[in-house]
């Protein structure tokens, strides 16, 4: 076992750790497609090597399942992407009325409720729909649509170049490798 091997394997444990302690199942697609793409970058496939990952990460979600009954009742339940999907839908509002500067650092959880509002007003469908789901909010759940409604169109054009260099500067490390 030679160095670079363990460090590449703790750079993958560290976040399979975190998602079992999470319940997210974003991250576990997330850690998964990840995966794919590190045995992608490094130009050598290791089918050996993909289907052990593959067949570990199948059992530890197996036994996730089985012993805690908290995980199960959280990971399929999917009643938190219609509350997802309210928020979004006001952020958007958010977006489409403050589309060159935004609302403004951390104001999301101030103005939310003014757009839940108007959203619920003008659709009195949704209400039935999205009540349950409408509490106080701190955050949109997307950094994209929050940096876009907080910071306007600048704010997100800076926020992406930066994840643009970020990933060329992860393409020469992974070259360099």
């Amino acid at each position: 076992i030679n160095k670079k091997n363990v460090e590449h394997g703790l750079l993958l444990a560290l976040p399979i750790i975190c998602l079992i302690l999470t319940f997210a199942r974003a991250s576990w697609i997330s850690i998964i497609i990840i995966t794919a793409l590190y045995f992608l970058a490094t130009k050598k496939v290791y089918f050996g090597k993909i289907i052990v990952i593959s067949f570990l990460i199948a059992i530890t979600i197996f036994s996730i399942i089985q012993t805690q009954p908290g995980f199960k009742k959280h990971f399929f339940n999917f009643d938190s992407w219609k509350g997802r999907f309210f928020l979004w839908q006001m952020s958007t509002q958010v977006i489409k009325d403050n589309w060159l500067t935004g609302i403004g650092l951390n104001q999301f959880r101030t103005q939310h409720l003014k757009y839940q509002y108007k959203i619920l007003k003008n659709n009195p469908k949704l209400i039935q729909t999205y009540s349950p789901f409408a509490p106080v909010e701190e955050y949109v759940h997307n950094y994209f649509l929050q940096i876009f409604a907080e910071t306007g169109i600048f704010g997100l054009l800076i926020f992406l170049y930066m994840l643009y260099l970020l990933g060329l500067r992860f393409t020469v490390l992974f070259k360099k490798a």
